[in-house]
C-alpha cells in the first residue's frame, strides 16, 4: 500500500496544482514529433537506435508520437528519457494503418526516389560517353602503332611524333580511367541511397499501409522546451570485421588494415548518425518481466483440545489393530 501511494504522489507532483487538488485528470494531448535516428550502436545481429526529439510543451500531460518505426523493432526494448521539467509516465508501441498515398513521408520519399533514379540514369549516360571516348582513344593508339610499323626503318618514321601521340593516348586513358572510377563511386553512392529510400518507403507503406508508432507519455510540470530520447533494438542489422594485408616492398614489412562491414535492412536512414560498433550481446528485453502474485494467508491453528480428541481415537484404532494381529498369530 505504501509503494502505491508513493508512486501516486510522484505522478501528482508532475501535474498542475489544479489536477493534484482533486479536479478531473486531463487526457494526454497527442503531439507528433519528427525524429530521425541520431545514434546507433551496431551489435552482431541487431542494433540499438536512439531518436531524439526537441519539442516545446505547455504544462500538462502529453502523448508524444514517434512515427515510422521499423518493422523489426522489438517492442519490449522501447524506452524513453527526458531532459527538462518533465517525467516519463509510459512508453507504448502501436501499429497504425494508413493509406500509403496519404502519408507525407511516403510522398516525400517518392519524390526523393524519383530524383535518385534520374541521377542514376545520368550516371549510366556518362558511362556510355566514357566508353565511347575509350574506344576512340584505343583506335588512335592502334593507328599510331600501325603507322609506326608501316614506316619503320624508313626516313618517314618520325620518332618524336610517335612519342607525342603515344603520350597523348596514355594521358587520355589515365583521364578516362580516373573519370570512370569517380563515376563508379558516385553510382554506388546513389544506388545505396536509393536502396535505403526504397526500403524506408516499403517499411512505411508496405503490408497494407501498416507502420509502427511509439507513444511516449510525459507529464510536464512547467511550460518549457524539452528533449526526449527514444531508444529501441532492431534486427536486420549487423557488422563484421574486414582485414586487408598490404605488402610494403620499400619498408620490407606488411601493413594490416582493419575495417568494418556494416549491413542494415531496417528501412531507417542512418546517414550522419553517431555510429558505434560493439561485440557485446545486449539483452533484448529492457523491462522487468511481469511478476506472478504471491498469495499470503494466516495459518488456522486448531485448539489443543480438538487435536487431543482427534489423536485419541487414532491411538485406540491402532491398539485394536495390534490386538487383532496378535489373535490371528
Amino acid at each position: 500500500m505504501s509503494m502505491r501511494f508513493a508512486a501516486f504522489a510522484v505522478v501528482l507532483g508532475a501535474l498542475p496544482a489544479s489536477v493534484a487538488a482533486g479536479q478531473d485528470v486531463p487526457t494526454a494531448a497527442v503531439v507528433d514529433v519528427p525524429a530521425r535516428p541520431e545514434a546507433v550502436t551496431v551489435y552482431l545481429g541487431r542494433a540499438a537506435v536512439t531518436r531524439t526529439a526537441q519539442v516545446s510543451l505547455p504544462t500538462g500531460l502529453h502523448a508524444l508520437r514517434f512515427t515510422a518505426l521499423p518493422k523489426s523493432v522489438t517492442p519490449q526494448t522501447l524506452q524513453a528519457r527526458v531532459r527538462g521539467p518533465a517525467r516519463v509516465l509510459g512508453v507504448d508501441e502501436l501499429v497504425a494503418t494508413e493509406a500509403s498515398t496519404s502519408s507525407p513521408r511516403v510522398r516525400e520519399l517518392d519524390r526523393i526516389i524519383a530524383g535518385l533514379e534520374v541521377a542514376l540514369a545520368d550516371v549510366e549516360g556518362e558511362h556510355a560517353i566514357i566508353t565511347a571516348e575509350e574506344r576512340l582513344v584505343d583506335a588512335v593508339g592502334v593507328r599510331v602503332s600501325a603507322d609506326a610499323t608501316a614506316t619503320g626503318g624508313t626516313d618517314r618514321l618520325d620518332l618524336d611524333r610517335v612519342r607525342e601521340q603515344l603520350a597523348f593516348v596514355r594521358t587520355e586513358r589515365e583521364r578516362l580511367l580516373a573519370a570512370r572510377r569517380t563515376l563508379d563511386e558516385r553510382g554506388r553512392t546513389l544506388q545505396a541511397d536509393l536502396d535505403n529510400r526504397r526500403a524506408e518507403r516499403e517499411a512505411i507503406a508496405g503490408s497494407g499501409g501498416e507502420h509502427r508508432v511509439a507513444v511516449v507519455t510525459v507529464a510536464v510540470s512547467s511550460a518549457a522546451a524539452i528533449e526526449v530520447d527514444l531508444s529501441y533494438l532492431v534486427t536486420d542489422a549487423t557488422w563484421e570485421p574486414a582485414y586487408n594485408f598490404r605488402a610494403d616492398p620499400g619498408g620490407g614489412g606488411v601493413v594490416l588494415e582493419y575495417d568494418a562491414m556494416i549491413t542494415q535492412r531496417t528501412g531507417e536512414d542512418w546517414a550522419n548518425v553517431a555510429l558505434t560498433l560493439s561485440t557485446a550481446q545486449p539483452t533484448q528485453v529492457t523491462h522487468p518481466p511481469d511478476l506472478e502474485p504471491w498469495f499470503v494467508d494466516l495459518i488456522e491453528r486448531q485448539p489443543p483440545g480438538r487435536a487431543t480428541a482427534t489423536a485419541v481415537p487414532r491411538l485406540a484404532a491402532g491398539v485394536e489393530e495390534l490386538s487383532q494381529d496378535a489373535a490371528v498369530t
